[in-house]
């Protein structure tokens, strides 16, 4: 899984509610390299209050230039980080990179998987957010540009390579499609 935020994200009403924007993505370069980006700008909680939202955005970026074939960026940009997790995640349990065990850690639910990457602040109630001591929007990984987190995957990775354009295209059509079957439904 690749998740630079993982919560209750309700894009569909941030726009349709007009307190945000759409989730965008496509095709581009970062820094001359070949790259798919999506971008989550304004973005409130699933049945949040709306009162403030969370910009972030994912690029996976393709470095077979730099080795060999596969070899891959990841790199997670925050902007602003206001909720780490819905309304209804007061009755459920909650969702978000800074919750307590044993639903918010990776560790807690992958117990024999050394592969996995934690930040610090992790399990920690708050600490993403931007008033909190590890904030995502004022700190950075790897990166001296503030609010970048870059994840390199290089050699024996054994992951996956960055899709194919055909590829993305397919994946992008799918989602729209699933997308307008969503509307019909909730409209219907």
């Amino acid at each position: 899984m690749i998740a630079p935020f993982f919560a209750d994200v309700d894009a569909w009403r941030s726009v349709n509610d007009g307190i945000g924007s759409a989730v965008t993505y496509g095709q581009g370069f970062f820094e001359g390299y070949s790259a798919f980006g999506v971008n989550w700008i304004d973005v409130n909680s699933y049945v949040g209050s709306g009162e403030s939202n969370n910009s972030f955005q994912l690029i996976l970026v393709d470095r077979q230039d730099d080795g060999e074939e596969g070899d891959f960026d990841i790199i997670f940009n925050y902007e602003d980080i206001f909720w780490e997790a819905g309304d209804l995640s007061t009755t459920a349990p909650l969702a978000g990179f800074s919750n307590p065990p044993p639903w918010g850690t990776v560790s807690n639910t992958r117990s024999t998987d050394t592969t996995f990457f934690e930040l610090s602040g992790s399990g920690q109630p708050g600490a993403f957010l931007n008033d909190g001591p590890h904030a995502l929007a004022f700190n950075s990984y790897n990166s001296d540009v503030e609010g970048r987190y870059i994840f390199e995957f290089r050699g024996d990775t054994d992951i996956f390579s960055v899709p194919e354009p055909a590829t993305l295209f397919l994946l992008g059509s799918g989602l729209l499609g699933l997308a307008f079957a969503r509307r019909r439904v909730l409209n219907g």
